[in-house]
């Protein structure tokens, strides 16, 4: 985790909200330690490397996600990422969806999943984006 926030914040665009300190690292654990507790059986190479794409994906911007999903290769060039079950929160997202009568894309519904999860592993979460983008 280390050597990826490192690289990371070595190769990675100098952006004011990206985080790759003790901070950081401290996310990927709590993150990780929340996936412990939920999927006990996950293998753990799998559950460190969805704790990071969880706790610094969401910050980072478009240009800058293919070089840090190249790191992640590089550090964990072995590991497969099986599907996650996140039955309970795809029916909530359908629900909604449906209640509301609104258009679901594959896009929408992972950023939402991402927003869900920062709010869950953050203390502050803050949107941004054009308007008309979703953010509401």
């Amino acid at each position: 985790m280390a050597k990826l926030l490192k690289l990371s914040s070595e190769q990675l665009s100098q952006q004011p909200h990206y985080d790759f300190g003790m901070r950081a690292l401290k996310s990927i654990l709590v993150k990780a330690g929340d996936m412990k507790k939920n999927f006990p059986d996950m293998d753990e190479k799998e559950l460190l490397i969805r704790a990071m794409r969880s706790a610094n994906v969401p910050k980072f911007l478009k240009e800058d996600l293919d070089l840090f999903e190249s790191i992640i290769k590089d550090l964990y060039p072995d590991a497969t990422l099986n599907p996650l079950d996140l039955g309970w929160l795809d029916k909530a997202v359908q629900y909604c969806v449906e209640k509301d009568n609104k258009f679901e894309t594959p896009i929408w519904k992972e950023k939402l999943i991402q927003f869900w999860d920062n709010c869950n592993l953050r203390f502050g979460v803050m949107m941004v984006g054009a308007p008309n983008s979703g953010k509401t």
